[in-house]
This record gives C-alpha cells, sequence and structure tokens, in this order.
C-alpha cells in the first residue's frame, strides 16, 4: 500500500499494543511472569533462549499450531505480543521478528528479539 503498511505491520502493531496492555495489567516484571501471562491467556507457551540475540520460543501458537506446508513465518500478531511485554518490563523499544514457524514444520515457533 502506498503509505507503507501491510497487514503484517497491522498484525504486529496490534500485537504490541495488547501485550503491553496485558502484561501491564498482570503486572509482569520477568521472563516466568510473561511465561505465566501467555500460558493463562491460551497465547502459548514460551521459552527462552539465552543466546545473542535473545530468542523467544512459543510452542501451542495460537495462531499457527495445527497449521502446515505454508512456505512463510505468519505470525506477526505473536510477534508483536511479545515485543509489547518486553517492552513494558525493559522500559525500551525491541523489535522481535519470526524466524522460524510452527506452520512452515518447525516444532515451534522461533522469533529474534532485537533491543533498539
Amino acid at each position: 500500500n502506498s503509505l507503507g503498511f501491510t497487514t503484517n505491520s497491522m498484525l504486529y502493531s496490534a500485537g504490541k499494543s495488547v501485550g503491553k496492555h496485558i502484561c501491564k495489567k498482570a503486572d509482569v516484571e520477568s521472563l516466568y511472569d510473561m511465561k505465566m501471562v501467555f500460558e493463562t491467556r491460551g497465547i502459548g507457551i514460551l521459552e527462552f533462549i539465552d543466546d545473542t540475540p535473545l530468542k523467544v520460543r512459543l510452542y501451542e501458537c495460537a495462531a499457527c499450531s495445527g497449521l502446515s506446508g505454508i512456505e512463510k513465518p505468519i505470525c506477526f500478531f505473536e510477534a508483536g505480543v511479545i515485543a509489547g511485554c518486553l517492552e513494558h518490563m525493559l522500559n525500551r523499544n525491541v523489535h522481535v521478528n519470526e524466524i522460524k514457524c510452527h506452520a512452515n514444520g518447525h516444532g515451534y515457533c522461533e522469533f529474534e528479539v532485537k533491543l533498539l
């Protein structure tokens, strides 16, 4: 589109707003708290991979669990939720990019977190 917005960027932005809201409301202060929020809200099961940059795995992803044969990552909303929650916790801008997707044949979705 001529304004530079795509459905994917709108999903990411919406997810970021949701992530900030639910993590603020749940008073999330740690990665453990964030994991519990994702599980209780049915978003999925988080695993944090201590790496540089930080990687987050999402099992039982609400968006793509059960899908297959899709050739590109599709979990833009979930990437945004992760970003929004981390921004709430860290009080710092982050960007989250999906690098593996369950719908592409992986056993989980994996996201790379970059601090901005």
